[in-house]
């Protein structure tokens, strides 16, 4: 059964239009679309941060580089954490609102929009990209001459160009070490290149966690 709905935290909802939030793998993140004063034109892509404790901190724009004047919707960060897709109708593109992607920068800075291209984007109204894990295969919404009426969902091969990295998944269980009995506990992957907790997780009832790790790297749990 699901619980009855909250509204989320005060930090981040305003009087203003909050929506189509997205969190990040880590559950560190969560970037969503604002028309809040402060940004670039009327609707950006903000994010917020959780702090020690499960607060969330003050959004903020993510800046001039990603938000235009124009609208900036539908943020999808890939479990990669370094890969956000977003739609644009005021970067340069092919009609309305265009998918774009844009990677994280090794110092946490983003760099530039990077548009889709034709045939995936045209001059109809393209969003709400997600991307599966292995980052092949896209799903997005829109409003086409071929579709089955109004707003059909269409699905694509993401060209290599703008494919997130490599991401897996880990799965640890905790259990006494003297009666074997499962855990509940805390559980820490480090990234062994820099000695910092790239994510945390609590194990369940069972002693077991699953986290999503970007391949490729050494982790200490």
């Amino acid at each position: 059964a699901w619980t009855k709905p909250v509204p989320f935290s005060a930090a981040i909802n305003s009087s203003d239009w909050d929506a189509q939030p997205c969190i990040s793998a880590d559950g560190k993140t969560i970037f969503f679309s604002s028309n809040r004063p402060g940004g670039q034109g009327s609707r950006d892509i903000w994010y917020t941060n959780r702090q020690p404790g499960g607060k969330w901190s003050k959004p903020e724009n993510l800046g001039p580089s990603i938000n235009t004047d124009g609208d900036e919707q539908t943020p999808f960060l890939h479990p990669d954490g370094q890969t956000l897709y977003f739609t644009s109708d005021g970067l340069p593109g092919m009609g309305e609102n265009d998918l774009y992607f844009v990677r994280r920068q090794p110092d946490g800075s983003w760099g530039t929009p990077q548009n889709l291209g034709y045939p995936i984007n045209t001059k109809a109204a393209e969003g709400t990209l997600t991307v599966s894990l292995d980052g092949r295969t896209a799903y997005f919404a829109a409003n086409r001459p071929d579709s089955q009426g109004g707003i059909d969902i269409y699905e694509f091969e993401m060209p290599a160009y703008a494919r997130p990295q490599p991401v897996t998944y880990a799965r640890a269980r905790v259990t006494d070490a003297a009666t074997g009995y499962p855990i509940v506990a805390k559980v820490d992957f480090i990234d062994l290149k820099n000695g910092q907790s790239y994510v945390s997780a609590n194990t369940k009832s069972d002693g077991y966690a699953l986290v999503c790790l970007p391949a490729g790297k050494d982790y200490a749990l």
